[in-house]
Order: C-alpha cells, then sequence, then structure tokens
C-alpha cells in the first residue's frame, strides 16, 4: 500500500497548532478583530458553519437590554459592570435563583437510581435545535420556510 503523502492529510493536535499561531499576540495588540480571533478559536475548536451540530459558538457578553443606546467605545469603569455580563459565571447561573436551581439539581441527583452521573445543566450550550431555532429567524432561510 502506498504511504499517505503527509502535506495533504496532516492529523495534528489543534491545541498545539492554536498556541503555535500567533493570532492571541495579534487580537491582544488589536491586529485581530474580535470576531475574527472567535472564528479562529472555533476552526481550532473543530466547529464549522458546515456542521450544524458543531456550529461555531459566541460568548453572549451583553447583559444591559433596557438602555436605549449603548456606545461600547465609551463605557466607564464603573458602568462596565452594568453593561457586560461576567465571564467567569456561566449563562445559567447569572441570577441566584437559576444558579441555586443547578446547585441543587446536582447535590439532589442520584446516580443510582438515574444511572448517569451528576450534572448542573441538562442541556448543552450549542445543539442542532437551537441552531435551526436561530437560523429561521435569518434570510434566506426565513423566506426558504414560508
Amino acid at each position: 500500500m502506498k504511504a499517505m503523502n503527509p502535506t495533504i492529510l496532516d492529523v495534528t493536535d489543534r491545541a498545539k497548532d492554536f498556541q503555535k499561531s500567533d493570532l492571541k499576540k495579534k487580537w491582544v495588540e488589536g491586529e485581530l478583530s474580535n470576531f475574527d480571533y472567535l472564528m479562529a478559536l472555533n476552526t481550532y475548536a473543530g466547529r464549522s458553519y458546515n456542521d450544524i451540530n458543531q456550529y461555531p459558538v459566541f460568548p453572549w457578553i451583553v447583559k444591559d437590554y433596557s438602555s436605549r443606546n449603548l456606545d461600547f467605545n465609551n463605557i466607564e469603569a464603573e458602568r462596565a459592570s452594568q453593561v457586560f455580563r461576567r465571564l467567569d459565571t456561566p449563562i445559567g447561573a447569572m441570577r441566584e435563583n437559576k444558579k441555586n436551581d443547578a446547585m441543587e439539581k446536582y447535590e439532589n441527583w442520584d446516580e443510582s437510581l438515574n444511572g448517569e452521573p451528576a450534572f448542573h445543566y441538562g442541556t448543552h450550550y450549542s445543539n442542532a435545535g437551537l441552531v435551526i431555532n436561530f437560523l429561521i429567524r435569518l434570510e434566506p432561510f426565513t423566506s426558504l420556510n414560508i
């Protein structure tokens, strides 16, 4: 059997490849937009628009939906905590009652009855159903489904 040409098919460690790249440096120095950096992260993570089960994900960062206008170029430090969500906390724990519900579910889960290990959230942050629900609201998907 003929050996494969390694330049055609090269299975690599994406995490190591990302570390070797200068993408993070370019992003930190403002040479790469947030969108381009996040798309690169999604690509290195194996996400793609071509697979509805591995659709690219972007962090939900804004939490102020009541202000009439938000100028992201001019937000004072003391106001930033009112505009942007905490990125060290999962979306499912943003509100104290939701955080407590998730913790209670985890603590009260009986693996012997359910056959699965305890968990905080019963669904993944990205799945085909959520992607389709989002896409149906965008063209050309909206017109195609009328």
